[in-house]
């Protein structure tokens, strides 16, 4: 919360206010006064019923806060007569951006045994666990099978893939003395992955990469363990662990870089997945449907499908499909170190959305009952960045193609527009749609770096299928949102952990849906 408020008659502190033999703290004020808070309050005088409202208005008064600014959502009663009141504040005291920057990562935090990180997949793809949650009641629905799946989802609906496709982004080279460097491909410089991938030996192949060893500078040549003439030349430091890399290869070898990576390369198993890749990971840790390269991390929420699932889907829930692109970045495994959001900075990935897919999901969204099943996360990110990108064009705001959408940007287009005033889903995919028609764009391309925190309202998506993620990430936080909070998030996790469900990548799924 922004901002607690503590009524009670044990001794004051240096610092509190006093009102006879009680006290009242208040907590994390922003510049524009609280935005929400959620205020514990003990009386002796009142431990069979809930304050009144005449009382509270004489301890917000007390505590500086104008009864103008707030109005009571709810008053619980907790043990030891102490009383949780949950007060909403008046839109004019409001802001998004800053309720979005102050959440704390550690209220959806959870603790997560090692033993319980899926290594391996199981096989068949499809026999992981399923549980099935329900967003309107925040409660389980049901304990299943991933080959069940189309017995859950939303009959018509409309399912949103990311075709993304794993790049084999680990590289092992030797330094001249013998010494080992593993070089991590991260992002292409100064191209787009496509063309970069398909550049031949005799063109410029310049990647940021994670490069690891001992006694690195500028200048060094390092030569592929397997291939002495496949080379990586460091031309300078982008960051603390990121270096610029050339990649050279002889002209006599007319394979592009893309089939360079693919032959000397190996899969990017995630950081949690304590062994090294097989034979077998370059099938698993990949979706069916995937066929844009471009992924250093698998959309992973997707790995479980089958043919046979896809075919149920479309025959027996009559479910219509679309497929888009989101390059996973090595950023979806960074932590969120700082103890609020504002002090992190999300990760830029890469869409590719055609605009015939796009006038699709328009045209589900002006339905008159519309229904979007995002396949995972990066499904999420890149459908709620298309609203606010119409959002954009509505507002009259300059937009290109590529775009770039910013970490707090729909944060700052709810506080300009107002909530209420916020166009519906189909709206703002129509202007999106008739801006791309108008500038001849037939594959939309940009990148976005929209981090979604509990407190978000969620503009397209209304179902979501992802697994299980670590504590302290973004993902996390997301799956938060989409359930509506702390309460939730926790029972939907404790549930897992309680039953011996598999985490992350490799592990269970779980289908988050509307109650019917």
């Amino acid at each position: 919360p922004k901002a607690a408020i503590v009524w009670s008659n044990r001794k004051c502190r240096p610092g509190h206010l006093r009102r006879t033999q009680r006290r009242i703290i208040v907590r994390r004020w922003t510049s524009r006064g609280i935005a929400s808070s959620k205020s514990y309050v003990r009386l002796e005088d009142y431990s069979t019923r809930s304050p009144g409202a005449a009382m509270l208005a004489r301890l917000l008064t007390t505590a500086g806060i104008g009864s103008n600014m707030f109005g009571v959502r709810s008053v619980r009663r907790l043990p030891s007569r102490w009383f949780r009141i949950t007060l909403q504040c008046s839109a004019a005291h409001r802001s998004a951006v800053a309720d979005a920057r102050a959440v704390v990562p550690s209220l959806f935090d959870y603790i997560l045994d090692p033993a319980r990180i899926a290594q391996v997949p199981l096989e068949p793809r499809d026999a992981s666990k399923l549980l099935v949650f329900g967003r309107t009641s925040g409660s389980v629905i049901q304990h299943s099978k991933f080959r069940q799946l189309a017995n859950f989802v939303p009959h018509g609906s409309m399912m949103v893939f990311n075709q993304s496709r794993v790049i084999a982004a680990r590289l092992h080279f030797l330094k001249s003395s013998g010494g080992k460097v593993e070089v991590f491909c991260l992002n292409p410089v100064n191209a787009s992955v496509a063309d970069s991938l398909s550049r031949g030996p005799d063109q410029s192949v310049e990647w940021e990469c994670f490069v690891s060893g001992k006694g690195m500078r500028p200048g060094i040549v390092l030569s592929h363990s397997l291939d002495s003439q496949f080379s990586a030349l460091l031309c300078e430091r982008l960051s603390a662990l990121s270096w610029k890399v050339q990649f050279s290869w002889p002209s006599s070898n007319v394979m592009c870089f893309g089939d360079v990576l693919s032959e000397f390369g190996e899969t990017p198993l995630p950081p949690y997945i304590s062994r090294n890749a097989t034979l077998n990971d370059k099938l698993r840790y990949q979706t069916l449907y995937a066929t844009e390269d471009g992924s250093v991390a698998a959309p992973t929420a997707g790995l479980h499908f089958t043919q046979a699932i896809l075919s149920e889907l479309q025959n027996s829930r009559k479910t219509s499909r679309v497929n888009l692109t989101l390059h996973v970045g090595a950023g979806t495994f960074a932590p969120l170190r700082s103890n609020h959001t504002g002090g992190h900075s999300m990760h830029f990935e890469r869409i590719l959305v055609e605009v015939d897919g796009l006038r699709r999901i328009a045209a589900c969204c002006e339905s008159t009952k519309p229904s979007v099943v995002a396949v995972g996360t990066t499904s999420v990110r890149a459908l709620e960045t298309l609203y606010w990108l119409g959002c954009r064009i509505l507002c009259g705001l300059e937009t290109t193609c590529p775009f770039s959408f910013q970490q707090w940007e729909a944060y700052e287009l709810i506080d300009s527009m107002s909530p209420e005033k916020l166009p519906a889903p189909g709206v703002a995919l129509r202007a999106l749609v008739e801006w791309c028609d108008r500038e001849q764009i037939q594959h939309l391309t940009g990148d976005t770096q929209l981090l979604i925190v509990p407190g978000y309202h969620f503009r397209i998506v209304g179902s979501l299928i992802t697994n299980f993620h670590q504590p302290r990430s973004t993902l996390l936080l997301l799956v938060a949102a989409f359930l509506g909070g702390q309460e939730p998030i926790q029972t939907l996790y404790n549930e897992a952990l309680e039953r011996g469900y598999r985490f992350l990548s490799y592990g269970d799924r779980s289908l988050l849906v509307p109650d019917e």
